[in-house]
C-alpha cells in the first residue's frame, strides 16, 4: 500500500490517492488519520473532521466518518482535504495523511504515510 504526496496552491483541494500495489480479493480497510505539519489543520486547512473520500475516482466525494475501504477488485480510493487561501506571504508548509494499521488480506498492515505540500499564492 502506498499513500501519494500532492502538491497543491493554497485554496485548493490536496488529493492523496492510497493505492494497493494490485488488487484484492477481499476488502481492505483503514482509518485515515490527518496530522499538521509546518500547516496547521484547521487553519492552513479545513477541519479535520471535513476529509473527504472517493471511491470513484473523484466524480463523487462524502465526508469520512471513520473507517475508509477499498472494495475487493479495487485498487484505489482518493482522499481530499480543503487549504485555505490567505493573503500572507508564506514558504511552503505541509501536512501529513496516515492509514493507520490496515485490515484485509495484506502482506503487510502497517500504516503508510503521504505528505501535502501547500505552495503560497501570494
Amino acid at each position: 500500500m502506498s499513500v501519494s504526496s500532492p502538491t497543491v496552491a493554497e485554496g485548493a483541494s490536496a488529493v492523496f490517492t492510497v493505492s494497493l500495489n494490485r488488487t484484492s480479493t477481499t476488502a481492505v480497510s483503514f482509518t485515515p488519520t490527518l496530522s499538521s505539519g509546518s500547516a496547521t489543520l484547521g487553519t492552513d486547512t479545513a477541519a479535520a473532521n471535513t476529509l473527504e473520500v472517493s471511491t470513484d475516482g473523484g466524480s463523487t466525494w462524502t465526508t469520512v466518518t471513520g473507517a475508509v475501504t477499498i472494495a475487493a477488485g479495487q485498487s484505489s480510493v482518493q482522499l481530499r482535504l480543503a487549504t485555505t487561501d490567505d493573503t500572507v506571504a508564506e514558504s511552503s508548509e505541509t501536512f501529513t495523511l496516515s492509514t493507520g494499521a490496515l485490515t484485509g488480506t495484506l502482506t503487510s498492515n502497517g500504516a503508510v504515510v503521504g505528505t501535502a505540500t501547500i505552495t503560497d499564492n501570494d
